[in-house]
């Protein structure tokens, strides 16, 4: 890859915003890559992408907004009677640019802004698909390598459906993206609240690709959680599993005490049912035991009613989907989540850019950072069809706005969230979205059952070029005023 000749002046007042963000100062301190180990498994990793790449001119964004090189403007990189026809440039992949960003440590300052390099850059990027911005697109649709501080990186691109939101959801619509390094699971950023048996599932579907992934760079297997295993300490004792319950330390270390203090207690089980009043008084240490073991075993016992439920539905939207790819189709909190992330993974497209990945990140440490603070990187392939589907400003207007009434009940159930937003019959208008009851997209005949997080990027763009022709929607200019107090594309997790 080359990167282009720094261009004169001129050329860097002509790309503005560029420029701005060469001009931002920072009050903390911007994270450097220091391991050339982990720049080698990167690209080793990038190297089958990057191909098409080759020769091309480098945009990078480094640490604190400083921009180290600019492309040329006088490169023949676009027509002008194409933007002119078009007036929002190229809707094609331009693989003659590329863009590398560190957002890392920068918080930027303007008369309109303040918060995160990363909010403000993805701002940006979002906005110039649109043509809002004029420097990032107008040459077609680029590729961005960025450098993300890991809490970002969630955000982004987060794991669960529990995490969606309004911003994840923009750049899952706009962008197909894959994350090539990051922190390994279990660590602080990582809130591992997805379903642990979808968990190991997805992990055990990505492990063909691990084998041309270094030791020192794959991620751990997810550990069972605690309540999936049976309440025995001596089976705690010796296995591994991840869990928030503090009570299970002092539950080994007293049993580690009890069971030489009283072998025929628990030789015979006399845990299992609490003695009755004629009989004499146990020891307080020994009900103090059993205290601990009434927990850990309604915690079990939960833990496998809702295992089942979940499985018996999967089954049931496994039969559904098989009937609608038929020829001939039919007529007609803890669970809700589990529920909720099966579906956005065994729909087609699946609805999380993380569970379309087809190997895990390349596990990174923050000793091969200075400071020593772990990044994450993303790559971002903006979408033709996003861009096709929204091609005209009032589709665009009506995308955000579906999103800002619908982000705010992603737990809702579909007629719920519509009933917000239709002012109508939702019926009539679940009609004009033929997407919302196939469950091969990741519908479902009965609505009701379906809630708004679990539905495919997509699904929202079918919502919002259907909402841009229902009748009763408010006029744009309404729409826009509504959104106008609306300045920051992600919160700033800084």
């Amino acid at each position: 890859m080359e990167a282009a000749a720094t261009p004169p002046p001129q050329a860097q007042r002509r790309h503005g915003p560029l420029c701005v963000l060469a001009q931002l100062h920072s009050k903390t301190t911007p994270t450097h890559i220091t391991s050339p180990s982990l720049c080698r498994h990167v690209f080793d990793r990038l190297a089958p992408t990057l191909q098409q790449h080759r020769g091309c001119n480098l945009i990078t964004i480094g640490p604190a907004g400083s921009l180290r090189s600019c492309f040329d403007p006088s490169h023949a990189l676009l027509s002008p009677h194409v933007l002119a026809a078009t007036n929002h440039g190229y809707a094609t992949p331009n693989h003659g640019l590329l863009i590398a960003a560190n957002l890392s440590g920068a918080a930027v300052y303007t008369s309109r802004f303040l918060g995160s390099q990363a909010a403000y850059f993805f701002n940006d990027l979002y906005a110039a698909l649109f043509g809002l911005r004029d420097d990032l697109f107008r040459h077609g649709l680029v590729r961005v390598l960025a450098w993300l501080p890991d809490t970002v990186t969630r955000v982004v691109m987060p794991r669960g459906v529990e995490a969606r939101s309004k911003q994840s959801i923009k750049l899952e619509a706009a962008f197909a993206m894959t994350q090539v390094a990051g922190t390994p699971r279990g660590t602080p950023t990582d809130p591992g609240r997805r379903w642990h048996a979808l968990e190991a599932e997805n992990y055990r579907a990505v492990q063909s690709a691990a084998k041309c992934t270094p030791a020192s760079r794959r991620d751990v297997a997810p550990l069972p959680m605690l309540a999936s295993l049976p309440p025995d300490p001596t089976v705690l004792r010796t296995a591994q599993y991840a869990s928030r319950a503090s009570f299970v330390h002092d539950w080994l270390h007293l049993d580690a005490e009890l069971r030489a203090k009283y072998p025929d207690w628990f030789a015979t089980r006399a845990y299992a049912a609490y003695p009755r009043h004629r009989h004499p008084v146990e020891d307080r240490q020994l009900v103090r035991w059993r205290q601990y073991y009434t927990r850990a075993k309604t915690l079990h016992m939960r833990h496998q009613r809702i295992a089942s439920a979940v499985g018996m539905q999967r089954a049931v939207d496994a039969k559904y989907r098989a009937l609608f790819a038929a020829q001939s189709r039919p007529d007609g909190d803890g669970l809700q989540q589990a529920i909720d992330d099966y579906r956005a993974y065994d729909s087609s497209p699946r609805a999380l850019e993380w569970n379309k990945r087809t190997a895990d990140p390349l596990v990174v440490h923050a000793d091969e950072f200075m400071p020593e603070q772990a990044l994450a990187l993303i790559v971002l392939t903006p979408r033709p069809s996003f861009r096709t589907a929204l091609d005209t400003d009032s589709k665009v207007t009506c995308f955000d706005y579906v999103l800002n009434q619908l982000s705010s009940r992603l737990a809702s159930s579909v007629p719920e969230a519509l009933q917000r937003l239709i002012h109508g019959p939702v019926d009539d208008f679940v009609e004009t979205v033929p997407s919302l009851t196939d469950p091969v997209k990741g519908g479902c005949p009965d609505l009701a059952q379906l809630r708004v997080r679990s539905l495919p990027a997509s699904t929202f763009v079918d919502i919002a070029v259907a909402y841009e022709k229902w009748p009763l929607r408010p006029d744009i200019t309404k729409m826009m005023l509504e959104m106008s107090k609306e300045v920051t594309f992600l919160p700033d997790d800084e």
